[in-house]
């Protein structure tokens, strides 16, 4: 069984990065000049990804810093950990539904130019970095409550004791221990923000905003193919989202909090006044928070439902739905395999702790790469077996998969790690067979994480929009490219109701499979 997995799992990381990066590169070297590498026009791209990047970054980070540490000063242990997950939601928004969402809100005809604000924010930076800073306020904020709830109380009490003031608490009782936690939040950001697709596509209007993300879509896609041209921006892409995935390491890596479970009692931070006067109305400020970051996507759902029925018999709906939905249950699937394969050839396999954790650094790979720079990859390296112009729902996959496999991969990793084999040794020893074994010792840790990996990815995958774009076609267009599709051609009411449809289903499949998998035990990630 481990030589199964060592093989899936190395073929994995071959054919699906360093074979598609490694064709970047070639290409690049050979098609590649210095000039086109340092064209005007590519650097202008790459100026203005920067730009955005670490303004949303900056807003995002600040923001949910002052957010982070509100909720947490706020909240007693007890009420914590349900609660607080109301800020994990926006990241179960599918980014076109997000984009449309802003749309109604923002854009030159939209509700708040209806109000009589006219703010002309839409098809502008400022709409895409509003936009990117809201969808990730509240994960940061999360990081920073969970970091802020392992702060020993004793270590607090001692400072207060000693006279310190609020400040002096904060700086070196509170920031020491939840400034890696941060830390690692922002960088996770910068990353989403380099690799940003749908947002920046429909919010920034293609051109005028642009980022090399787009740029290269723009490229190879839209008229012309200037493979030159990509390939220059590719190259920055890879640098610039490798940097965020290189810091998130390195961040995780000096973070000297623990787990939560093994954390000692939670201390809130609070003066003898209290911030918010009781712990119910504090829980209810803090869900009202909650809700009012998911207020620009549920727009969405104020729209004359009275089209459903005609929209839902159109044979060109129904087959987006039903290809929607086919790449997600395979997506999902082979990327719930791949990470108990890998997950097996880690953990199981005779290798020293240093080689594990060299080897787990290459399967993170992926994190550091954007969809649409992999693409390009799997392009070029199976261009003879696939027809990007004629569409192919196998590269999508492909994609798909090796985009939500970290997610999968970290979503199991604790219950990997804590496996019983001397109680499997035992069942072994007493006659029984490996997988007879594994189901009466193993299997009741490990359901519960599988459904909860399985419907978060199935949520990601029906949402995904830069594999389903790259390679689509007339023959196979996915919901979000049909959503896509009728903004594009003024239907927004259409639009409006398919991402309904779209936004419904990833929540009911990703919020779903989260509680169900809770209900059935093991460890399953917070």
């Amino acid at each position: 069984m481990v030589w199964i997995a060592a093989v899936w799992s190395l073929a994995f990381l071959v054919l699906g990065v360093v074979v598609p990066l490694g064709a970047i590169v070639q290409e690049g070297t050979i098609h590649l000049s210095l000039d086109q590498f340092f064209d005007p026009v590519v650097l202008a791209v790459v100026r203005a990804t920067l730009k955005q990047v670490l303004w949303s970054t900056f807003f995002s980070g600040a923001f949910g810093l002052l957010l982070g540490l509100w909720v947490a000063k706020g909240l007693s242990r007890g009420t914590h950990s349900r609660l607080i997950s109301i800020f994990s939601l926006p990241m179960v928004i599918p980014t076109i539904v997000a984009a449309l969402g802003w749309l109604i809100w923002i854009g030159n005809s939209g509700l708040i130019s209806r109000m009589g604000i006219h703010l002309d924010l839409a098809y502008r930076f400022e709409a895409v970095i509003l936009a990117h800073s809201f969808y990730n306020i509240p994960w940061v904020a999360l990081a920073v409550v969970q970091a802020r709830r392992l702060v020993p109380r004793a270590d607090l009490d001692a400072l207060q004791t000693l006279g310190a003031r609020r400040w002096n608490l904060f700086v070196h009782g509170v920031w020491p221990q939840i400034r890696w936690a941060w830390a690692t939040a922002c960088a996770q950001v910068m990353g989403f923000c380099s690799v940003s697709f749908a947002l920046v596509l429909m919010l920034g209007g293609g051109p005028p905003v642009q980022t090399l993300e787009t740029e290269i879509f723009s490229r190879i896609r839209a008229g012309g193919v200037d493979w030159s041209g990509a390939l220059a921006c590719a190259f920055w892409e890879l640098g610039l989202t490798l940097l965020p995935w290189a810091l998130v390491l390195f961040f995780q890596s000096r973070a000297k909090y623990r787990a939560s479970q093994n954390s000692p009692e939670w201390a809130p931070l609070r003066s003898s006044a209290s911030f918010v006067p009781s712990v119910t109305l504090g829980q209810g400020l803090v869900f009202g928070l909650g809700l009012f970051f998911l207020l620009p996507y549920f727009s969405i759902y104020f729209v004359s439902w009275n089209l459903v029925p005609s929209l839902m018999s159109n044979p060109e709906v129904l087959k987006a739905l039903k290809l929607s939905f086919a790449l997600a249950v395979w997506s999902s699937s082979l990327t719930i395999f791949t990470a108990v394969m890998v997950l097996i050839f880690l953990f199981h396999s005779k290798m020293s702790v240093r080689f594990r954790s060299q080897m787990g650094f290459l399967f993170g790979l992926p994190s550091g790469v954007s969809v649409i720079v992999l693409g390009l990859g799997v392009w070029f390296a199976y261009g003879r077996w696939i027809d990007p112009f004629e569409g192919s729902p196998a590269a999508m996959i492909l994609l798909q998969v090796t985009l939500f496999f970290p997610l999968a991969l970290r979503a199991l990793w604790s219950v990997a790690s804590s496996s019983n084999q001397r109680t499997m040794d035992a069942a072994k020893s007493l006659g029984a067979s490996l997988v007879r074994a594994w189901l009466e010792v193993e299997w009741s840790r490990w359901r519960g994480p599988l459904i909860v990996a399985f419907g978060s990815v199935f949520g990601a995958v029906l949402g995904e929009v830069g594999a389903v774009s790259l390679f689509a076609s007339e023959k196979w267009v996915s919901l979000p490219g049909l959503i896509s599709q009728s903004m594009q051609h003024y239907r927004f009411d259409e639009a409006q109701i398919l991402s309904g449809i779209l936004l419904t289903t990833s929540l009911l499949v990703s919020l779903g499979a989260m509680e169900f998998g809770k209900s059935l035990g093991g460890a399953v990630s917070e």
